[in-house]
């Protein structure tokens, strides 16, 4: 018995890091996991990392079947990826200066949005 589970990921989500508890694992925006054997009441997970690329609300579904069932059974959840809000403002302290004069910048960012901004 074969077991075979695929999740292919939207384009808005890009694919970051896989991990399984046991089987053969492919990654990339499609990611593939063949279980050789799930007998009566066994259990295998593995683990999808991926990182939002833009905003918006995206349904991704994973798939599962079996050389013994054909059917393909699938599951889905949606993520809903709200946006930060960043603003930036630059002044300075002169608008005009002579040759060999400091210059004090003075640079706010501020983030207005509903998440918290992170590199």
């Amino acid at each position: 018995m074969q077991v075979l589970v695929m999740l292919l990921l939207v384009r808005k989500l890009v694919f970051v890091f896989v991990s399984a508890s046991s089987g053969n694992v492919t990654a990339g925006q499609k990611v593939s996991w063949i279980i050789d054997r799930l007998n009566v009441g066994d259990v295998r997970e593995f683990w999808i990392v991926a990182r939002s690329n833009a905003t918006g609300n995206w349904t991704n579904v994973v798939e599962v079947n079996s050389t013994e069932n054909v059917t393909v059974v699938d599951s889905n959840v949606t993520i809903d990826v709200r946006p930060v809000n960043l603003t930036v403002v630059k002044t300075a302290n002169v608008t005009v200066v002579g040759n060999n004069t400091l210059v004090n910048f003075t640079i706010v960012v501020n983030n207005t949005g509903v998440m918290n901004a992170t590199t």
